[in-house]
């Protein structure tokens, strides 16, 4: 397995920097990359979730600051229930 790391920094939302380094292209490039899903997160977010959420990295180009302000991903609380338990980090 390779994995790519992006590389994003925080900035001033009046800072004006290529759209290739915001968060958001950065997400698209993850989600159009091709590869092949890993069987145990096939049923992790549901369909609809999914569709609603490649549906706003469709439209990326034309969507105004701040309009992915409140994208969360919503999980099946039963997936999340079934989940190993993870060691507190430095965010706990």
């Amino acid at each position: 397995m390779i994995m790519l790391v992006h590389t994003v920094r925080a900035r001033r939302s009046s800072d004006d920097f290529p759209r290739a380094e915001h968060l958001a292209a950065k997400i698209a490039e993850v989600a159009a990359d091709p590869v092949a899903v890993e069987p145990e997160t096939v049923d992790v977010v549901e369909p609809a979730e999914q569709r609603r959420f490649l549906s706003a990295v469709d439209s990326l180009a034309g969507l105004e600051a701040g309009a992915l302000d409140s994208l969360n991903v919503v999980v099946d609380p039963r997936v999340l229930d079934s989940a190993p338990a993870i060691p507190p980090g430095i965010f706990r």
